[in-house]
């Protein structure tokens, strides 16, 4: 479990330079990742604390896999135990503040972990939407 006192309210996105644009254009694989991360950096992602937040939905902005935690950006994609589990079986040696910084400063990963950061991020949306259709059904 992803351990730690990161959340997304601890950060302020500044605004996304040239160079971190170009470090995820420049990526030979992004298909729906270079998506997320544009939702993610400019605080966008359709997470439930936002729905809550820009909606009023029930759901409180509560996260359905831990419902006692706030589903923000971060928690949504690298901090829930499930999405969780994939960072930390691809970065052992990583802890979620390193994940955090990576997913919001882009360029300062180097090109291949930028590529793993792309494949995880896609991943764990995927597994994210077939969990929340399947819990509305």
């Amino acid at each position: 479990m992803a351990s730690g006192g990161f959340h997304s309210e601890d950060y302020s996105t500044p605004p996304v330079s040239s160079e971190e644009w170009k470090s995820l254009w420049d990526l030979p694989y992004v298909g729906k990742a270079l998506t997320i991360w544009w939702r993610l950096l400019h605080r966008k992602l359709p997470s439930r604390m936002r729905l809550h937040t820009w909606y009023g939905l029930p759901n409180q902005g509560l996260c359905h896999a831990c419902p006692d935690t706030p589903e923000t950006d971060l928690h949504l994609i690298a901090s829930c135990p499930l999405a969780w589990q994939k960072w930390s079986s691809f970065f052992p040696a990583k802890n979620l503040e390193e994940i955090a910084r990576g997913l919001l400063s882009p360029s300062s990963l180097p090109v291949e972990d930028r590529l793993s950061f792309a494949k995880i991020m896609s991943d764990v949306w995927s597994a994210y939407w077939a969990r929340s259709f399947a819990a509305d059904t």
